[in-house]
């Protein structure tokens, strides 16, 4: 069965496997959704859908939110901005990043 440190090690290594596969879980259900929007626009064309993009954490906190009348804790989007600081306090900024889409 191995030392209680030869356990911990092996539960470790666990959870690390088991952050990967989830991150690469969801990185391929990204992709699929890409190619459905694109498959989507081949067919019928782009419709309303502008376009999309991504924008990240660190871009969000460059931002100087006073000069254009806003407080991100304080609008529509204080829990997006909530999951963003919690995201923030364990990933790379520039890694966090929000897939956005316009229309027009």
């Amino acid at each position: 069965m191995g030392s209680p440190r030869e356990r911990l090690q092996s539960r470790r290594i666990s959870a690390q496997s088991l952050r990967v596969s989830e991150y690469q879980r969801l990185a391929q259900e990204v992709r699929d959704d890409v190619a459905r929007i694109r498959k989507h626009e081949e067919q019928y064309g782009p419709g309303e859908c502008g376009g999309f993009t991504y924008v990240t954490y660190v871009e969000l906190m460059r931002v100087n939110w006073d000069s254009v009348g806003v407080q991100p804790q304080d609008s529509e989007w204080s829990t997006v901005f909530r999951v963003l600081d919690a995201l923030g306090s364990r990933f790379d900024h520039e890694k966090i990043r929000i897939v956005t889409w316009w229309i027009w």
